[in-house]
């Protein structure tokens, strides 16, 4: 069966993911403003340790907009094909995602406010003082790598339904048109990759967080406008 009127649970996830998504774009206006994008040592202590301070903010809300982008379109999916006997394995497949993307948000939501001991060392580390943080890097990159695998997952997952879906060419091009923006967001999500590299706490992080933050927020705009554009 095919379902996709009226407001659902897709509904209410995107409009959380869009009211997160404003501050992450204000975090990364913030920092630029700071000086992400100028070398560390063009920077004063005090103006590193806000950037990081905003960027602390800017990991977060990215690894929830993103996820709940995700959680969004299969949320979607659920709604579109109904409950019935031909459909089963593919809405076991989709709770079985919607599972899997809220253990990984959780779980890297709470890396993410606990990288360091203190909590506030995670920004004031350049300062000196005494306190302890886990690599930043493989962190970055473990997520980084589960979210190409949701992104091409999600991107697949409709794949089969989609000829049997009874709609409209219109209709079945603006989901074709979906499908492609899904593809160019993972495209961006392996192009954020590439700046990973040097994003450890010994490196030049006022320069290079900016090419990361740069990228996050592209992936996490497009994510939204995504999941928005069937409507």
């Amino acid at each position: 069966g095919v379902n996709g009127n009226g407001y659902d649970w897709d509904d209410y996830v995107i409009i959380l993911a869009f009211v997160l998504l404003i501050p992450l774009d204000v975090s990364l206006h913030q920092e630029a403003r700071l000086g992400l994008g100028r070398d560390m040592w063009f920077n004063s202590a005090s103006s590193i340790s806000r950037i990081l301070h905003w960027f602390y903010a800017t990991e977060i809300l990215y690894i929830c907009v993103v996820m709940l982008a995700k959680l969004a379109i299969v949320l979607l999916y659920l709604r579109i094909w109904t409950a019935d006997s031909i459909t089963k394995p593919f809405r076991l497949a989709c709770w079985i995602t919607i599972g899997l993307c809220i253990a990984t948000m959780l779980a890297f939501v709470l890396a993410t406010i606990f990288q360091c001991e203190p909590i506030s060392y995670a920004w004031n580390y350049i300062s000196g003082g005494n306190g302890n943080c886990i690599q930043l890097a493989p962190m970055l990159y473990a997520f980084a790598a589960l979210d190409i695998v949701y992104n091409i997952i999600v991107f697949l997952l409709p794949v089969p339904g989609l000829r049997k879906l009874q709609i409209g060419w219109s209709k079945k091009l603006a989901l074709s048109t979906v499908f492609g923006m899904g593809a160019l967001v993972t495209i961006f999500s392996i192009v954020r990759i590439a700046f990973l590299a040097r994003s450890d706490r010994e490196s030049n992080a006022t320069w290079y967080y900016h090419w990361i933050g740069l990228w996050s927020i592209v992936e996490a705009n497009l994510s939204v406008i995504c999941v928005c554009a069937p409507a």
